[in-house]
């Protein structure tokens, strides 16, 4: 525990010095700290360490604050979260996110009012920083948080996030559609300032524009507009309905696609080219379709035999955009052929072979380039959820043929289902724990005063009794948990005590819980402790198949690798961490 707390001390030290090298040195070693349990009062000091003023940053990477807090983060502790509110306005914006994930971590309640708090605090003074993705995790706050802080719909730094509040809110069915007097007026002004910046654009609407010249200024207007046009179905009126109708006429066919699920919604119908211009855009299929399904009315999307290849080109159209090093809309993306394989678990999935060329002028010289997109489950026809392994080298499409080309992606598919098999995702080798160091520390106390009198034999014979239990427990503890290991390797994890090794597929993982039972003596626990965690697994016929400790592991670290590793499975862990 010294040695933990030494090491902080020398961490926080280098964090704060002018040099940038030292800095980051002190992040690395920060960065690469795997604790399974650390003193929380430690933890403490490192809160307000993170709300102190630092250098000024270099880059990136250089931002201390946000790097404490993503290492205090890791653990969960009721105690954090009155310092977390406290300092959050001296935090970085970035560690101002963590803090926020944080409280969306610990629960509805307890994070819940604190977030609540935070806000009435922070608000008035525009020093908050909304982490919507975070916050949306948790629809149970919604309720209380958007009548509350109703007026910030006003409000030009937060009127977005607060409207997005109440669209999840009104969809996830957390909150009533009611308080029509305060959002109407606003929605239809706000409607209108946005329309007025889309039309701007509209008579000279082209996709290469889009994501090219007006890429920033374009796209901000236009999620703006898409937001009001959605949360327009449930404050629908006369006027909203003459608005939607007049929006129909836009040219950008993700704003006519909004339009018409909201037409859709209030029960209007729709001239049929209305949808189907929607369906065989790139831009708009898969929007349209995801918004149908959303609220029940897929079987109204125009084109229901092979829409997945529509799909499947709309999902390469926006990989190309996002693309570092591509970064730019094709203008053609045809299908060149139709793979079906299995994955590593036996399902079947497709994948396509496609190719692809732009109008952009860096990239319009390459000719037809190749692409692999996919894969899709092949026991969903014509879905739109992917597993995404899509991908792009460009490699000229003619430069092989198609069977050259899909005995490349078999290749590659092998050899990285035999690293994957390979890779160590996550390890974790139990310490001593703080406890016997204690003990250790108070046997040479009592050697010391033992020595003081050594006359005194009683003492003494106690001091050596002590001294002999203290040592054989040491070495017992050291031997069991000498080759005590948790690691997920490959698509297992696997639990090592003692010689024996139990291994459980993660695919075939139906709970992970946590549990507080007695200590196995085999555990190698000393005698000051009756019950601790357990991390429990079941599999999928309910039946326990796995028990670790979890002073073994860093909780944190191991449920967020196997989410990382399951999150794409149609059944993925179901996970309840309550004690």
């Amino acid at each position: 525990m010294k040695n933990v707390h030494r090491t902080m001390r020398n961490i926080l030290k280098g964090l704060k010095s002018e040099d940038p090298e030292v800095r980051l040195e002190a992040i690395d070693i920060l960065q690469n700290m795997h604790e399974p349990s650390i003193d929380i009062r430690i933890l403490l000091d490192m809160i307000e360490e993170a709300a102190a003023r630092f250098p000024e940053p270099t880059a990136e990477w250089d931002d201390p604050s946000a790097q404490i807090l993503a290492f205090v983060c890791q653990y969960t502790d009721a105690s954090f979260i009155r310092p977390l509110v406290k300092h959050y306005s001296f935090f970085s914006p970035i560690g101002q996110d963590f803090a926020v994930s944080y409280l969306c971590r610990v629960g509805p309640d307890l994070g819940g009012y604190a977030f609540i708090e935070m806000l009435e605090t922070y608000l008035p003074k525009n020093q908050v920083n909304i982490p919507l993705e975070d916050v949306l995790q948790q629809p149970a706050w919604i309720p209380q948080l958007f009548p509350k802080f109703i007026s910030y719909l006003d409000h030009p730094n937060y009127s977005f996030a607060f409207y997005r509040l109440l669209d999840f809110g009104l969809e996830a069915g957390t909150l009533q559609v009611k308080y029509a007097d305060e959002v109407l007026p606003r929605l239809l002004r706000d409607y209108k300032q946005a329309k007025e910046a889309v039309q701007k654009y509209d008579q000279d609407y082209q996709t290469s524009f889009v994501y090219h010249a007006w890429r920033g200024s374009y796209l901000l207007a236009r999620a703006d507009l898409c937001l009001f046009l959605h949360l327009m179905r449930y404050y629908y009126n006369d006027e909203i309905e003459k608005e939607l109708q007049e929006a129909l006429v836009l040219h950008d066919p993700i704003i006519r696609t909004y339009t018409a699920v909201s037409l859709l919604y209030a029960g209007k119908v729709l001239r049929p080219e209305v949808l189907f211009s929607c369906a065989q855009n790139l831009e708009s299929c898969s929007v349209l379709y995801e918004e149908l399904e959303r609220n029940n009315k897929e079987h109204l999307y125009p084109i229901q035999q092979n829409k997945q290849y529509d799909f499947a080109k709309s999902h390469l159209f926006y990989y190309l955009i996002d693309h570092e090093e591509y970064g730019a809309a094709a203008a053609d993306i045809e299908i060149a052929h139709i793979h079906h394989t299995t994955n590593y678990y036996g399902q079947g999935i497709i994948y396509y072979l496609m190719k692809y060329r732009s109008a952009h002028p860096d990239w319009t010289d390459k000719g037809w380039l190749t692409a692999w997109v996919g894969g899709y489950a092949d026991e969903v026809p014509d879905g739109l959820a992917i597993w995404d392994g899509t991908y792009t080298e460009f490699v000229p499409f003619e430069s092989r043929s198609i069977d050259e080309h899909v005995r490349i992606f078999n290749e590659k598919r092998t050899q990285e289902r035999q690293e994957s098999e390979e890779a160590l995702y996550y390890e974790a080798k139990e310490k001593m724990p703080w406890v016997t160091y204690y003990l250790i520390f108070f046997t040479v106390y009592r050697w010391y005063r033992a020595l003081q009198d050594p006359a005194d034999l009683v003492l003494l014979g106690i001091t050596g009794a002590l001294t002999l239990y203290v040592a054989w427990k040491v070495w017992h503890s050291y031997l069991l948990r000498k080759h005590t290991v948790v690691h997920i390797k490959g698509h297992s994890i696997q639990y090592t005590h003692q010689g024996q090794s139990v291994s459980q597929p993660l695919h075939e993982i139906r709970s992970i819980t946590m549990e507080k039972r007695k200590w196995r003596k085999t555990e190698g626990r000393a005698f000051y402790t009756w019950r601790t965690k357990y991390i429990v697994f079941t599999d999928k016929q309910g039946n326990e198949c796995l028990a670790i400790p979890a002073e073994y592991v860093n909780e944190a670290r191991l449920l967020y690798a196997i989410q990382e590793l399951t999150e794409h499975l149609a059944e993925p862990p179901h996970i309840l961490m309550k004690e």
